[in-house]
């Protein structure tokens, strides 16, 4: 599913990926590798914030436990919450595809906007055993082919370690 994202950037954007940034964020077993230009503006044990150099775009790390790993139904359903959540802002929000397992892990990717806000956003969620990190990228004023290079950068910076 990563390629499919990385194809989809390279078709709009043109160009590859930058590569890895400063230091590496640890964020429950993943690591992720934080892309140029981007600084961490709060930090708690389960969320990290960050934003890029030219302060219009957020990147939000978060990480929730759960006591049972959760299975395909119930990794559909935290799914399916997220995209109602966005809604009810009144966001318009496009699942890129339905969720899928790649590497023994799940994941699942959306984008959407507000135009009346001038607001985009993407998200990936991945599940690992008990643990869901999720990716979530909001810009603001920002063109969309580099919210979503930025976006494919977050993603291709994560990391899950053993």
């Amino acid at each position: 599913m990563r390629s499919w994202l990385l194809g989809l950037v390279a078709m709009i954007s043109g160009s590859a990926l930058a590569g890895s940034g400063t230091s590496p964020l640890a964020i429950g077993n993943a690591r992720i590798d934080v892309p140029p230009g981007w600084v961490v503006v709060s930090r708690s044990a389960d969320r990290q914030v960050l934003q890029s150099s030219d302060k219009r775009q957020e990147a939000t790390i978060s990480l929730m436990e759960f006591g049972v790993a959760p299975g395909p139904a119930e990794f559909e359903r935290l799914c399916a919450l997220r995209i109602e959540a966005e809604r009810k802002f009144g966001a318009v929000v496009f699942p890129a595809k339905p969720p899928f397992m790649e590497d023994g892990r799940w994941g699942y990717f959306y984008s959407g906007g507000d135009k009346a806000q001038g607001r985009v956003f993407s998200g990936f969620l991945s599940l690992s055993g008990r643990q869901l990190i999720t990716i979530y990228v909001d810009g603001r004023g920002i063109d969309p082919k580099l919210h979503v290079a930025s976006f494919s950068a977050w993603v291709e910076a994560m990391h899950w370690t053993p």
